[in-house]
């Protein structure tokens, strides 16, 4: 005995058409789809690399300059030759460059050996092989240790005594 359906054949066949027919107007075909997925794959794949290479970029630029300025740290060298005072704070020293580049001294301080005070200059050129005078006014007292430290442009420094 065969048990009566409640839906009928030609209901059931129409349904089916009617869900195809769905299916053809709402629906992405799989080639489109496999599509789609490798173009956002190809995009966030473009972005990493991007980023990556911008970032490794600047960070071998930095590390760059980095070996470039202990490089010229190195080969910045100069001394302080001599500390001449005369009046009551007229102070003129010499420094001589015997290092391999060409540098600048761009700060100055004099003091005891207590403490050191800085001094207005502007950057003074120091040529390779050449002696510079700088010329500054401190007041000091006979009998007084006068230190005076130079710094030069990449980080290289000399101090120098003299008791006046």
């Amino acid at each position: 005995m065969e048990s009566e359906s409640p839906i009928s054949e030609t209901e059931t066949s129409k349904v089916s058409s009617d869900q195809v027919e769905l299916m053809k107007r709402s629906g992405v075909s799989p080639l489109i789809g496999t599509v789609i997925l490798i173009a956002i794959v190809l995009v966030l794949g473009l972005a990493t690399w991007g980023y990556a290479n911008s970032a490794i970029t600047a960070r071998l630029s930095a590390q760059g300059q980095d070996v470039a300025s202990g490089a010229n740290a190195i080969r910045e060298r100069f001394v302080i030759l001599n500390l001449n005072v005369s009046g009551s704070d007229d102070i003129s020293i010499f420094i001589y460059n015997n290092g391999l580049i060409h540098t600048q001294i761009v700060e100055l301080f004099v003091g005891n050996d207590q403490t050191l005070s800085p001094i207005e200059l502007s950057d003074v050129e120091l040529p390779v092989g050449e002696i510079v005078k700088i010329n500054f006014d401190h007041a000091y007292m006979n009998g007084d240790s006068l230190y005076v430290k130079a710094v030069g442009k990449f980080g290289g420094s000399v101090t120098y005594f003299q008791q006046v």
